[in-house]
């Protein structure tokens, strides 16, 4: 018997959605504080702590997108069942403390013990997301309005990167202090941990407080069926073949960048963390920018402009070492970040909000679950392909070298290196040409409400400038920042009109 608060209901009205509103932005804010503390360079520095070589990297980094493959067959069940916010509260519970499980395993087995138990999981934990991914999809895509969707998920992932932000901060300097006093720091990090899984199971409790309006009739489609309706949409197959490139780009090379900064360069875990704040600043100042320009001039064109951005960043990458630290180096690993910083909230806020949107009303489930299925192959192979690369070619060097000498041989010649490959530098040289590629299939795409280049330019540059009005006083700062009840108020002139789909 499933409770009345974790069931659909025939219609969800006005009211009911305004106070649901913002108890969906405060989930998104704790479960992404979960996913700054539990990913990225946090779950890299741990892994590498247990001796893993870039193979085991890759593979680890493929088991998120793998498990995303696993949302198609979700369908299923989320069909079968009918009842969305009860499978997603029900299975992220049980995901999200898997959490708790992998900070306890410093305190319970050595070292050289701990790796595979890790491994298994994060399969667990990341295999029950796909189911809480799949209903909770479907669900949003029928509650919340289209025309605030940008912004409201825009500032939701502003909020939750400036909460993550300081956590995963202060993670790295925890974990540097533990080090340096002569503690394990594997313990360090399950503190951390210990500290995503309780803000993943805060945010299930509030995700049991929005509400959920029963869904449409069942279409009773087969796989084969579910399977080939999206790639039969001429539109969305262009779409799945974007999100196929991209997703092998960005993963070929993302995974690596933490092993680059930690062994290539030899920082520690605060500066790293420090140089993700840095993005994470630029996220959160950008989120509102591109959600706003998203919903006026559409999210693809949005994604092909921030996804450039990106993708240019791997191309950066080999230069920060020639092939050794030099004085370049810290100065370029800040350019690396500002740019990615900007790039990625374009990017992380439109990639799902388009194949949302491109989806049709009552199939987002099937549709988004096949477009996740696409990027989660990809995802599966990219780290895994760039692992064996890395390590075939971390030997192999390849160099430019400008060469000046004395026609009468007075002075000793003098070498400069211009370029220096080695390793994972090949890795993101490749990434680069792939992530240009995806860019050029995503032109294929047409999503409704596509203006011109002029007026896509002339909506970034309002914004700019007035991001750029806001940042110059203290009182824009906090207006900026400020929680944006104003996403919330849904106008409706009937205040007890029910909605079924929004």
């Amino acid at each position: 018997m499933i409770p009345p608060w974790l069931s659909p209901q025939p219609h969800v009205t006005t009211p009911e959605l305004r106070r649901g509103l913002p108890n969906l932005f405060i989930e998104g804010v704790l479960a992404w504080v979960m996913t700054f503390l539990t990913t990225g360079p946090l779950l890299i520095g741990f892994a590498l702590l247990l001796n893993a070589n870039n193979i085991v990297i890759g593979f680890i980094a493929a088991i998120g997108p793998m498990a995303q493959t696993m949302q198609l067959p979700a369908v299923f069940l989320v069909e079968k069942v009918r009842k969305r916010k009860f499978l997603a509260v029900v299975f992220a519970w049980a995901s999200r403390s898997a959490w708790l499980l992998i900070a306890a395993l410093p305190f319970l087995l050595p070292r050289d013990w701990v790796l595979a138990p890790f491994v298994v999981l994060l399969l667990l934990h990341f295999g029950l997301a796909a189911v809480v991914a799949t209903g909770f999809n479907s669900w949003i895509r029928e509650l919340v309005p289209d025309r605030i969707y940008g912004t409201l998920f825009g500032q939701r992932l502003a909020w939750a990167t400036a909460t993550g932000m300081v956590l995963s901060l202060a993670g790295g300097l925890l974990i540097d202090w533990w080090d340096n006093t002569g503690g394990n720091p594997l313990q360090a990090y399950s503190f951390i941990y210990a500290i995503g899984a309780v803000a993943g199971l805060g945010s299930a409790f509030f995700l049991m407080r929005v509400p959920e309006p029963e869904m449409a009739p069942a279409l009773h489609l087969g796989f084969r069926e579910l399977a080939s309706e999206p790639v039969r949409d001429p539109n969305f197959r262009q779409l799945l073949i974007f999100s196929g490139w991209w997703s092998f780009a960005t993963n070929f090379a993302a995974p690596f960048f933490a092993v680059y900064l930690l062994e290539r360069i030899g920082l520690n875990m605060g500066w790293v963390m420090g140089l993700t704040a840095v993005s994470q600043l630029l996220n959160i100042l950008f989120f509102h920018v591109w959600g706003v320009v998203a919903d006026r001039a559409t999210n693809k064109r949005v994604l092909w402009f921030t996804g450039l951005l990106f993708v240019i960043t791997f191309l950066i990458w080999p230069f920060t070492t020639l092939p050794d630290p030099y004085a370049l180096t810290i100065p370029l690993l800040f350019l690396i970040h500002i740019i990615a910083g900007v790039g990625t909230a374009g990017v992380n806020l439109c990639a799902s909000n388009i194949a949302l949107k491109l989806a049709p009303l009552g199939q987002g489930g099937g549709y988004v679950a096949m477009n996740a299925m696409v990027t989660g192959i990809a995802a599966i192979a990219a780290p895994i392909v760039a692992g064996i690369m890395a390590d075939w070619l971390s030997e192999e060097q390849f160099s430019l070298v400008l060469l000046m000498h004395s026609a009468e041989g007075v002075h000793e010649p003098i070498a400069l290196t211009t370029l220096s490959l080695q390793g994972l530098d090949f890795v993101f040289l490749t990434a680069f040409f792939m992530g240009l590629y995806a860019l050029h299939r995503l032109l294929a795409v047409q999503e409704i409400g596509e203006i011109e280049d002029r007026k896509m330019h002339r909506e970034v540059r309002l914004e700019m400038e007035r991001l750029a009005r806001q940042f110059s006083t203290a009182a824009g700062i906090r207006q900026l920042m400020a929680f944006p009840g104003s996403a919330f108020e849904i106008s409706d002139p009937a205040e007890d009109t029910p909605r079924t789909s929004l």
